[in-house]
C-alpha cells in the first residue's frame, strides 16, 4: 500500500474521533509510583480495559483502553508505538484517544502523522492476505514518569466470525493496578468461559439488550516472560470464552470447510502429486516428498489463525500463490496425500500440556494453534507439521498433545497418544587409555521413544555419524573420531554400535583429566534458562524419561588415578540423578543415572530439577585425575 492511500485512511479514522479537551492528567491517573515501587516492571498499567461486544447479526467490536505509566527507558520502547492489527476488508479502526501526559503535566496529543497503516512483515509477501493491516500509533512526549493513554475500537463492518471467542492473558510484562475484561453478548446468548491458572472477580449484569460479563483483577504482578520459554506462557492466568455450544459444532464447521478447500476442479494439485512421486516406491519416501514440498516451496504466513477465523483457502489457490498460513499449508498437504492414495486428515492441536478438565471441555477453538496432518502410510501412522520436515519435528515431539480432528461429528478433543515404548536413553562405552593418554573405544547406544532420532538420521550416513559423534563426545569430552553402524532403526527405536578414538595430546601432558558430561539430548539440557536459581512459571519438558550412561576406562599399566569423585545423588519431585565411580582390576567405571518423572516442573519443584542438572554438570563429580 502506498503512502498516499495510508494517509487518506488515517484522515478518515481520526476525523471520526470525538474532540478531546486539553487539560492536565485526570486525578485517578496521578500516582507517585516509580521503578523503585515496581522493580520487576518497565511499565505500570494504571488501567487496562478490553471490551468485546457481540452484535445480534454476528458483528463484533473490540474496544481497548489503556493508561500506562513509563517506569524505565525500556518501557518507553515497549509502549511508544503500539501496532494494532485489523482486517481492512472487513473491519474499521477508530482511535478515540491517543495522548501523553509528560512528567511535567503537559498534554501531548498524537498528531495525524503519528498514525500510519502498514502491512505486517509476516504477511507482506502473501498476496491473499495483504488486506490485513496494522495501525501503528506513535506516541510523543515520552519520558520516565510520563503517562500514556491509548483508546481505540476495532469494529466488524460485516458479520464474518463463526463464533465469538477470546483468549485473554491476564498477566504480562506490565504490572497493573486495574485490569478488566468485559464481554457483552445479546441477551439470552450462552457464553461459556473459564479462567485458567488463576482467579478473577466475575460480575454478570444486564444492560439494555445485552448480557454483560465483567472480569476484574487488581494489583496484578509482572510475568517475567524474558526468563521463561515461550511455551511456559500457557501457565499464565488466562481467560478463555466462546459462544460455540460444543466441540461438535466446531468440527462440523471445519469439516465442511475442508471438503470445499480440497476441491481441485482443474487437477493442478493431483498433477503435482504425480510429478513429486514419480520414480518413488518407498512409502516413507513418497510421504516425505509431498511433505517436503509443502514445507519448502510454500512460504508460511506466520499469523494467528484466529484472525482468519480458521478459514481454509482452496488447496489449489495455496499452491498457485506459494504462500499460506499454517492451516492453508495443512490443507494443501492433505490434498496431496489423498491424491497419492493415502488416508490423511487434519487435527488442530494445543501443544501445551494442560491438565485442566474444564479447558478440555470448553469448546474454544482459539486456544488450538497448531495444525498437524495425520496420514496412514501402509499401516504406520505419521504426524506431519506442515511447516517443518520430519527430521526437525516428528511424532516423538507431539506425544501428549491434544487437539480437535477436522472430522465431522467429533465431539471432544483427542489426545495424541505417546508410542507404546518407554522413553529411554542408554549409553554403554568401553574405552582404553594408552600410555600416552590416547583413547580407543567402542560401545552401544540405545535410544527409545522420545530419544529415538529416526527421522533425523534415516538413510544419511553423514547425519548418523554427526549425531553419534555429538552424543559420544558429550559423554567422553576428548573424543575426536566416531564411527557408527546401525543395529536397529525404527521410528521409536534406534540401536547403534559405535567405535571412537581420541588422538594423543601433543605434547603429552603430565596430568590428565577424564571428564564425562550430561549426554546430548538429555532432558536436563532442554532449557536455556538453567542458570536461574528459581522460576515463576513452570518448566515444560518435551517428555519424561530415563537416561543411563556407563563408561568404563581400561588404564595402562602404571597409571593410577589420584582422585576419584565420591558418589553423588539428588532426588526430588521431578526425579532423580546420581553418579557413581568404581575402581576395580585396573578399570574405572562411571555410571550416571537420570530419571525424570514430570513433564511439567512446577516453580516450587524447579530447584530440585536444577539440582539434578547441576550435580551431573559439576566438575567435582565428573573428573578423574591421573
Amino acid at each position: 500500500m502506498d503512502h498516499t492511500t495510508c494517509f487518506s485512511i488515517l484522515l478518515l479514522l481520526t476525523a471520526s474521533a470525538p474532540a478531546v479537551a486539553v487539560g492536565e492528567i485526570p486525578a485517578k491517573f496521578r500516582t507517585p509510583y516509580t521503578a523503585k515501587d515496581y522493580p520487576d516492571a518497565d511499565v505500570l498499567a494504571l488501567e487496562d480495559i478490553r471490551v468485546y461486544t457481540l452484535h445480534p447479526d454476528g458483528r463484533v467490536d473490540r474496544h481497548v483502553g489503556r493508561v500506562e505509566k513509563v517506569l524505565t527507558y525500556h518501557g518507553m520502547d515497549e509502549i511508544g508505538d503500539p501496532h494494532v492489527p485489523f482486517d481492512s476488508a472487513r473491519q474499521t479502526i477508530r482511535v478515540i484517544r491517543s495522548l501523553t501526559w509528560t512528567p511535567e503535566g503537559e498534554e501531548k496529543k498524537t498528531q495525524d502523522n503519528g498514525f500510519n497503516v502498514m502491512t505486517p512483515f509476516a504477511l507482506a509477501k502473501a498476496p491473499d492476505y495483504t488486506e490485513i493491516h496494522q495501525l501503528v500509533i506513535t506516541h510523543v512526549g515520552l519520558d520516565i514518569g510520563a503517562v500514556v493513554q491509548t483508546d481505540y475500537v476495532v469494529s466488524d463492518e460485516v458479520p464474518w466470525r463463526t463464533h465469538l471467542e477470546g483468549v485473554e492473558v491476564l498477566q504480562d510484562d506490565e504490572s497493573a493496578l486495574l485490569r478488566r475484561i468485559i464481554v457483552e453478548v445479546p441477551a439470552g446468548t450462552t457464553l461459556l468461559y473459564h479462567v485458567a491458572n488463576g482467579e478473577a472477580r466475575l460480575e454478570i449484569s444486564h444492560t439494555g439488550d445485552l448480557d454483560v460479563y465483567t472480569w476484574t483483577l487488581e494489583n496484578v504482578g509482572v510475568a517475567r516472560k524474558a526468563l521463561a520459554e515461550p511455551e511456559a506462557m500457557v501457565f499464565l492466568p488466562t481467560l478463555l470464552f466462546t459462544t460455540a455450544p460444543d466441540w461438535k459444532t466446531w468440527s462440523n464447521t471445519l469439516a465442511d470447510r475442508l471438503d470445499t478447500a480440497l476441491e481441485d476442479p482443474d487437477g493442478n494439485v493431483a498433477r503435482l502429486a504425480d510429478r513429486l512421486l514419480e520414480g518413488r516406491s518407498d512409502t516413507l519416501a513418497r510421504v516425505e516428498a509431498l511433505h517436503g514440498f509443502v514445507v519448502d516451496a510454500v512460504l508460511t504466513a506466520s499469523w494467528p489463525l484466529t484472525d482468519f477465523d480458521y478459514a481454509m483457502r482452496p488447496a489449489a489457490r495455496t499452491l498457485e500463490s506459494s504462500h499460506g498460513h499454517t492451516l492453508d499449508k495443512a490443507v494443501l498437504l492433505t490434498a496431496l496425500l489423498r491424491d497419492a492414495g493415502y488416508t490423511a486428515d487434519i487435527t488442530i492441536v494445543d501443544p501445551n500440556p494442560l491438565e485442566d478438565p474444564a479447558l478440555r471441555a470448553l469448546p474454544c477453538l482459539a486456544r488450538l494453534t497448531q495444525p498437524l496432518v495425520r496420514v496412514d502410510a501402509d499401516g504406520e501412522t505419521l504426524w506431519l507439521d506442515p511447516t517443518a520436515k520430519l527430521e526437525t519435528r516428528s511424532q516423538r515431539d507431539f506425544a501428549g498433545w491434544e487437539g480437535l480432528p477436522v472430522v465431522a461429528g467429533t465431539d471432544a478433543l483427542h489426545l495424541l497418544e505417546p508410542p507404546d515404548v518407554p522413553n529411554r536413553l542408554t549409553i554403554r562405552l568401553d574405552a582404553t587409555l594408552d600410555a600416552d593418554n590416547g583413547i580407543q573405544g567402542d560401545g552401544e547406544i540405545i535410544l527409545l521413544g522420545h530419544y529415538a532420532p529416526f527421522f533425523e538420521v534415516r538413510g544419511d550416513k553423514t547425519k548418523l555419524e554427526s549425531f553419534t559423534k555429538g552424543l559420544v563426545s558429550s559423554v567422553v569430552a576428548t573424543v575426536d573420531r566416531v564411527e557408527a553402524s546401525v543395529v536397529a532403526l525404527d521410528p521409536f527405536q534406534v540401536r547403534l554400535r559405535v567405535s571412537f578414538s581420541a588422538e594423543t595430546p601433543s605434547p603429552a601432558p603430565r596430568v590428565v583429566t577424564v571428564e564425562t558430561g550430561i549426554p546430548s539430548g538429555s532432558l536436563l539440557e532442554t532449557s536455556p534458562f538453567m542458570h536461574l536459581a528459581s522460576r515463576t512459571l513452570p518448566l515444560i519438558l518435551p517428555a519424561t524419561g530415563e537416561e543411563m550412561v556407563t563408561v568404563t576406562w581400561t588404564l595402562p599399566k602404571g597409571k593410577v588415578p589420584r582422585f576419584i569423585p565420591a558418589p553423588v545423588a539428588t532426588e526430588g519431585e521431578p526425579g532423580r540423578a546420581a553418579r557413581t565411580w568404581r575402581l576395580e582390576d585396573g578399570k574405572i567405571t562411571m555410571t550416571s543415572e537420570t530419571i525424570v518423572r514430570r513433564r511439567v516442573v512446577a516453580p516450587p519443584d524447579y530447584p530440585a530439577f536444577k539440582a539434578m542438572h547441576d550435580l551431573l554438570a559439576a566438575d567435582s563429580s565428573r573428573t578423574v585425575i591421573f
